[in-house]
């Protein structure tokens, strides 16, 4: 199963992509994730508790400070470099954080 940005605009309420703050795909049977590049104000990222292997396309998304991936088959994770990032992996009680010298949470 996948999930495209029209499906998350559509979930989250707003009329634009651009205001999307928040994205909750928890528990969905997505197996396959689109880029979230079309939004650019995401701050929170659930996608746990899926079937995604692959997490990519993060590169533009620098407004993200969470993003949990707990209860996936990830195998990949790809776009974090230069960002600080709260990422919840691979259980919700281990948490690595991504950092550069520019975090201000």
């Amino acid at each position: 199963k996948a999930i495209n940005a029209e499906q998350i605009l559509l979930e989250s309420g707003e009329a634009s992509a651009a205001d999307v703050m928040e994205i909750d795909l928890l528990g969905r049977g997505i197996e396959e994730m689109c880029s979230l590049e079309p939004f650019p104000a995401a701050r929170t990222v659930d996608l746990g508790c899926n079937a995604i292997q692959n997490i990519t396309g993060l590169d533009t998304n620098k407004e993200i400070r969470e993003l949990k991936l707990h209860s996936n088959l990830i195998t990949s994770v790809s776009g974090l470099k230069g960002y600080c990032w709260k990422v919840f992996f691979p259980s919700p009680r281990e948490t690595l954080l991504f950092t550069s010298q520019h975090c201000n949470f």
